[in-house]
């Protein structure tokens, strides 16, 4: 396993892990120990856990990021990891484990978000698929993270796909792999229509870290917070936006107007405030946190679409 060490520069490591079904309660313990001492290493920036996926990919991934090279080595190589990893429950088996260096300097992370226009009947077919080619890019370069917006009925009939890299470089690296283009092969029977637009910095910073957090909030918290702003602005634009533009443009200028008010609305109008009040949920000390204000974010919800229901 090679390591980089003395450049400039963070540095990724992706942990390929095979878990029998029997054992993966005790290696979901095992590997949460393992990530508590990760962050308490010096330079430890941030990492993932991902899930197998039946018929995508049948083993776990563990992705861990440090902001140089050679604080990764040390990691890597410490007594700590070398207990906890003499304490693996049994039946693991470690695929896996490959560094490669994260670029810095002078460069912004980029956003591409991604529309796809799935055929209804391969709804299920294209879900399984998303959570493959994400966890393909999770071990790419320069990868910070991934959301997935499915349609909603009579608002979006696209599935939009938000993923993020640390720079153009790293983007392009995957953009332009043969490993993205295996996935994108798989997929070409279902899609009916696709748009792809690339937006530096912007959306990337809607969820930033934490100082108290060593990681960025899972995914599904991003999601849920997305959508308490994203739904209400939705909403009003719909009713008060798009009937006045109607007579005077085309849907698709039409569409497009809204979608481009909708993401200047929550970039620089709702995020920054959404995410400060959700601080403590999206990056909790508890587990009961996390219970509470999930029921307490799908009664707002629920609040709100009755509002709107009302408002019809």
């Amino acid at each position: 396993m090679p390591h980089p060490a003395g450049q400039e520069g963070g540095a990724t490591v992706v942990i390929g892990l095979r878990v029998p079904a029997e054992h993966e309660s005790a290696f979901e313990a095992w590997q949460a120990e393992i990530d508590t001492a990760a962050r308490e290493f010096a330079g430890f920036e941030g990492g993932e856990v991902l899930r197998p996926q039946r018929g995508v990919q049948d083993d776990w991934v563990v992705v861990y990021r440090f902001d140089t090279a050679d604080n990764l080595t040390r990691w890597l190589r410490s007594d700590a990891r070398a207990t906890l990893l003499a304490q693996a429950p049994p039946a693991i088996e470690r695929l896996s484990e490959n560094v490669v260096a994260t670029p810095r300097g002078p460069v912004r992370p980029v956003t591409v978000v991604v529309s796809k226009r799935i055929k209804p009947e391969h709804a299920s077919d294209f879900a399984t698929w998303q959570r493959g080619i994400s966890n393909a890019a999770a071990g790419f370069a320069g990868f910070l993270g991934s959301e997935t917006f499915k349609p909603v009925p009579g608002v979006q009939d696209d599935w939009v796909v938000v993923f993020r890299f640390a720079s153009a470089q790293t983007l392009t690296a995957w953009l332009e792999s043969s490993e993205r283009q295996a996935w994108l092969d798989k997929a070409k029977p279902w899609v009916e229509d696709e748009r792809m637009q690339t937006v530096g910095g912007g959306l990337g910073g809607w969820f930033p870290v934490a100082s108290n957090a060593p990681t960025q909030a899972p995914a599904w918290k991003q999601s849920v917070a997305v959508l308490l702003a994203l739904y209400p602005t939705v909403m009003l634009l719909s009713m008060f936006l798009t009937p006045r533009l109607e007579p005077f443009v085309s849907a698709p200028v039409n569409m497009f107007v809204g979608n481009l008010a909708s993401v200047a609305i929550l970039t620089w109008v709702l995020m920054p405030p959404t995410t400060r009040l959700l601080g403590p949920w999206l990056n909790p000390k508890d587990d009961r946190t996390t219970a509470v204000g999930a029921v307490m974010l799908a009664l707002a919800c629920a609040a709100m679409v009755a509002v709107f229901v009302a408002l019809e």
